[in-house]
């Protein structure tokens, strides 16, 4: 059986309040002292336990409404001082017997004075009036008795009625809403007061009063804060305003941090911003004001393009009043739903920098002519902010490639396009062709210089190993010889068979007679291959292998290049079980020689700016395959996203990088040019609202969509 809960009732004689009618009301135990528990007894009207035996002073409690506020303290909660006394709402107490008889009293002594009055009066009256007299007196007399008839009934009876214990109540809780307003507004006043003063403080030094603003709205922040680091919470303006600041310079930022309270790196990588799929000035004034904080040379940047498969899905923003899923390309919105997410990701050439600047939501990947004024737009933007684009890179989808060569009119002999009087080259994915090269000479054999090139002699090659247990090609698994479709798009399976140990490992089975003689053309194409990848893939400076040092045009880079321009331009490619020639089917042997010539073109440019070497692994779409592997993991790792989670990852993403920073950043900055110089961009992006953080639920994948990334490129 559950126990009974057990309820405190006040002791006082005559009282009725009970705990579990109000919780607003305190009981007090009686005191432990017997003195004073003797004392409280005698006032409470509670005599019958003077002489109770074995009284626990717990077991009797007194309510807080017969106690006046001066006795009790309010710090965390209701307590009573050391002297505290019951006064309040009082039974039979000493005090109200004498007020009564001093009532009593007051009153007789006005009745004989007014008599006494009358006497007075009587000797010089007429006895005309005498008569009057007497009757006032008659008068006065019953009015006197009648006032003692109409006395109120007593405090001690009527002060525990329902509806004055309610007003009660009431009265208290009102009583504390004021003094927590009157503490607020005494707070307000002060901080008030402490804003103007340093505002006129600050004003004697600065004539244009912009500092003066800026710096009192910071000391304004900062007095808001705690003083520890761990548990303030920022308003989305100090994000803002310190998300400017790291951005104008992150090694000052750093060093402000050490003397401000200032939202952490990893904070400010969380803010969200609701970025649109269309071109916004606010945007490019951000990227604009981190590339304060970069050396001049990061200005050269190249532009990554690719597309990402979302799910169809359609979300309804209340708070915009828009449907989010729908074809839209720079707010140009269809009624189709958007299949593809197309991105535009800025790479820097000589400064290792990435950053997300544009994307738009496809219904179709085949919007070419909407697509090339959406990029056009784009690129003039990025002129105008001072970025100057060198290059596109993309892969060699069928759309990239149509725009590449149908739009934008790229050839071998003119690996480029003008715009705006800029000389911007195309280059295709290197990783995403060495991919291709190696799917293709899976079903074909290649023919240059009447010599076969098949992997025939690699499978054989890799079968004797593993019979055999050797270990000349140790790295080389199934996975390499029989690919399926997901470890076709894996580079390192394709670099690992285009490498200096397969051909190794070719040459010493052909010198030992284990292969035929004809291999010979097929270990040389796999070692012109891996020296080829070498040069297109440099991050070094230095390097024991030198075709893994940065390109600089030297002649031996230029005669790889070279060389694999002639080998791709002359190739030909037959397929193994049927014999039919493939070789204008295959785009990935013009595409090479197009990319080689504009990596030559390119390097040619640039070291008319001054900028002598390249890393070639920048000139790759790298960065936005990673970046396409972070979307999902925002939305809970699903592999095709919805539209409205890669809008929110998006914007989430695109925070994080711009808070990420190249550690060759050499702007230190003044502290009072930061602030000016951030002021203008703090008031761009602050426009730009927090997105709602509302998640939307996951729909049904629909059936007949696929990834073209896994496609198996031709």
């Amino acid at each position: 059986m559950a126990k009974r809960r057990s309820y405190t009732n006040c002791c006082v004689d005559g009282c009725l309040n009970k705990q579990k009618d109000s919780d607003t009301i305190s009981f007090f135990k009686l005191p432990k002292d017997s003195e004073r528990r003797k004392e409280w007894l005698k006032i409470i009207g509670r005599p019958d336990l003077l002489n109770k035996p074995n009284l626990k002073h717990g077991s009797y409690k007194v309510c807080s409404q017969h106690f006046e506020n001066s006795m009790m303290s309010f710090v965390n909660k209701r307590i009573l001082i050391p002297t505290a006394i019951p006064t309040l709402h009082i039974i039979g107490t000493e005090s109200q017997q004498q007020q009564s008889t001093s009532k009593t009293e007051n009153l007789r002594k006005t009745f004989d004075v007014s008599i006494q009055t009358m006497d007075s009066h009587i000797n010089i009256l007429p006895v005309d009036k005498i008569k009057n007299a007497s009757m006032t007196e008659h008068q006065t007399q019953t009015d006197i008795n009648i006032k003692e008839m109409q006395t109120q009934t007593p405090v001690a009876l009527s002060s525990g009625t329902p509806r004055k214990r309610k007003l009660y109540l009431q009265l208290q809780e009102s009583e504390v809403k004021r003094k927590r307003l009157q503490y607020e507004l005494d707070q307000r006043k002060i901080q008030l007061e402490a804003s103007k003063s340093s505002s006129l403080a600050l004003s004697d030094d600065d004539d244009d009063g912009k500092i003066t603003r800026i710096f009192s709205k910071l000391r304004e922040w900062q007095k808001s804060l705690k003083n520890k680091y761990k548990g303030n919470r920022y308003d989305p303006e100090f994000k803002l305003f310190a998300m400017n600041l790291h951005f104008s310079s992150p090694r000052a930022y750093r060093s402000l941090s050490s003397l401000l309270k200032l939202p952490s790196e990893s904070t400010l990588s969380r803010l969200k911003l609701n970025i649109r799929p269309e071109i916004d000035d606010r945007i490019f004034n951000t990227i604009a004001s981190k590339f304060k904080s970069l050396p001049d040379t990061a200005k050269y940047c190249i532009i990554c393009v690719d597309e990402m498969v979302l799910k169809r899905h359609l979300y309804y923003d209340i708070k915009n009043d828009e449907i989010i899923g729908l074809h839209n390309v720079n707010g140009n919105i269809t009624n189709e739903a958007a299949s593809n997410a197309y991105v535009i990701m800025l790479r820097g050439i000589v400064v290792n920098w990435k950053q997300p600047i544009a994307y738009a939501l496809l219904a179709s990947t085949k919007q070419y002519e909407e697509l090339d004024n959406w990029m056009n737009e784009v690129m003039s933007k990025l002129f105008q902010i001072g970025i100057k684009v060198m290059a596109i890179v993309s892969d060699q989808g069928s759309n990239f490639d149509r725009y590449a060569k149908e739009i934008k009119q790229v050839t071998i002999e003119k690996p480029y396009f003008i715009f705006n009087n800029h000389k911007i080259y195309y280059i295709f994915d290197v990783p995403h062709m060495l991919k291709c090269v190696r799917n293709n000479l899976l079903t074909n054999d290649f023919f240059y210089d009447g010599k076969r090139i098949s992997w025939m002699y690699i499978e054989k090659l890799y079968k004797h190993q593993k019979e055999k247990n050797l270990s000349l090609i140790p790295k080389v698994t199934d996975a390499h010889i029989e690919p399926n479709n997901l470890q076709k798009m894996r580079v390192k399976y394709a670099a690992q068979i285009f490498s200096q140990s397969v051909y190794g490992a070719l040459k010493t089975y052909i010198y030992a007679k284990m292969l035929p003689e004809e291999a010979t053309s097929t270990a040389n194409f796999v070692i012109s291959m891996n020296d080829l990848f070498d040069v297109l893939n440099s991050s070094k400076t230095k390097s024991t292998n030198k075709n893994q040092v940065a390109f600089s045009l030297n002649d031996y880079q230029i005669q790889i290049l070279d060389a694999a321009k002639k080998i791709f331009s002359e190739i030909i490619a037959i397929n193994r079980k049927t014999g039919t020639n493939n070789t204008n089917k295959i785009k990935t042997f013009k595409n090479i020689q197009i990319t080689l010539q504009a990596i030559i073109n390119l390097s040619i440019d640039l070291k008319k700016e001054g900028i002598h070497f390249i890393f070639t692994r920048r000139l790759n779409q790298d960065p936005l395959e990673i970046f396409f592997g972070a979307i999902p993991q925002q939305g809970g790792n699903c592999r095709e996203p919805t539209p409205i989670q890669f809008t929110r990852a998006f914007s989430k993403l695109f925070i994080s990088n711009m808070v990420r920073n190249s550690p060759s950043s050499n702007c230190e900055g003044n502290i009072c040019d930061l602030l000016l110089k951030g002021n203008s961009t703090l008031k761009e992006i602050k426009s730009l609202s927090l997105p709602s953080t509302q998640e939307t639920s996951v729909t049904v994948r629909l059936e007949g969509e696929k990834d073209y990334r896994f496609d198996v490129p031709t």
